[in-house]
């Protein structure tokens, strides 16, 4: 089982503020210190998951490359044919001037499927 890192000097200083404030309560009643330590744990775990989702995003709108357009479809089985070369004969690697041609080619196919803001 994988655990995300927990920040210890965020930890450590909100254990020692907890000690300096005389303990956690639930209830009405103290919590043990080593639960108090978890809760103080899992919070800095859970501030730092939310830092982390919050950097994760999506712009407003991002190139996704997932060939939803129908101009994207039909230009990447054009680029597999072109890379692939004449059915049994080897094919090439494009160079790289072809490679950001083509990358070209995909994000303006999909810039111009979506719907056109108002």
């Amino acid at each position: 089982m994988t655990t995300a890192p927990t920040p210890p000097a965020i930890a450590i200083a909100d254990l020692l503020e907890y000690l300096d404030d005389g303990g956690l309560q639930f209830d009405g009643q103290p919590l043990p210190d080593a639960a108090a330590a978890e809760l103080i744990r899992l919070q800095a775990e859970l501030e730092c998951l939310r830092k982390e989702l919050e950097a994760r995003k999506p712009l407003p709108w991002a190139p996704q490359f997932d060939a939803m357009a129908p101009g994207q479809e039909e230009l990447a089985v054009q680029f597999c044919a072109e890379i692939a070369g004449p059915r049994g004969k080897p094919g090439c690697n494009p160079d790289p001037v072809r490679l950001l041609e083509m990358a070209e080619a995909l994000y303006k196919a999909e810039a111009d499927a979506r719907p056109k803001e108002t």
